[in-house]
């Protein structure tokens, strides 16, 4: 698990940091854990300690793990979490690029799939925690595979399946079109499948970007 100083260093109102004790209390693997489990884990700690304090640096947390198995279908996720803010994109388009080139990736469906991400991590921004005053968490799983890379958003917002809604007809002229619609469209022209679930009070929305003449994942 990988940190900044703004994390260890997050003051509550009066002035006492969260530290490297509490850290190190709060993620705790346990079991069977999965990597963001420890990392909502300390994302509540901190939240807890800090209150309405004001901070005035990053708090980044990466948590990484590393599987040895003969089978297929055991897959290494790299985890990051974030605040669902637009102005964090930077943060999530570096290690997904990273990554794609990592999948042997063309460099085009590599812009193609950040374009995708892009508009996915807005979504998430504009809309999962409206009712809120503070932005909630984003959680995003990277994946490498031998097919190319499968990538899974998730927040914490009310429950909301984005491929229930009939692609907009683009033929038709802009007046007369339904209003909204048109960036889950744009993700699923850009990526090579799009699924969504909801999962342990999340919605996760899972982007795979085949390489070229490859076949869709398993299910």
């Amino acid at each position: 698990m990988l940190y900044t100083d703004g994390l260890t260093e997050a003051m509550n109102t009066a002035g006492e940091c969260f530290g490297t004790g509490q850290l190190l209390a709060a993620s705790h693997f346990s079991g069977g854990d999965e990597p963001v489990q420890p990392v909502q884990r300390v994302i509540t700690a901190v939240a807890a300690h800090v209150g309405d304090a004001d901070q005035n640096d990053d708090l980044t947390l990466l948590a990484v793990t590393r599987r040895v198995s003969d089978s297929v279908a055991e897959v290494a996720w790299n985890v990051l979490c974030r605040p669902a803010e637009p102005d964090r994109l930077l943060e999530w388009l570096e290690p997904i690029r990273r990554a794609a080139e990592n999948a042997g990736l063309a460099e085009a469906q590599v812009s193609r799939l950040e374009l995708a991400v892009e508009e996915a991590l807005v979504n998430v921004s504009h809309h999962a925690y409206a009712d809120r005053a503070q932005p909630g968490p984003v959680y995003c799983r990277i994946a490498v595979q031998p097919e190319g890379l499968l990538i899974e958003i998730a927040d914490e917002g009310p429950p909301f399946d984005p491929l229930v809604r009939p692609d907009p007809d683009t033929t038709l002229e802009l007046e007369e079109r339904q209003p909204g619609g048109l960036g889950v469209f744009l993700i699923k022209t850009l990526v090579s499948e799009v699924r969504y679930r909801r999962e342990e009070g999340r919605n996760v929305l899972t982007l795979l970007m085949l390489k070229t003449g490859g076949q869709p994942l398993d299910e």
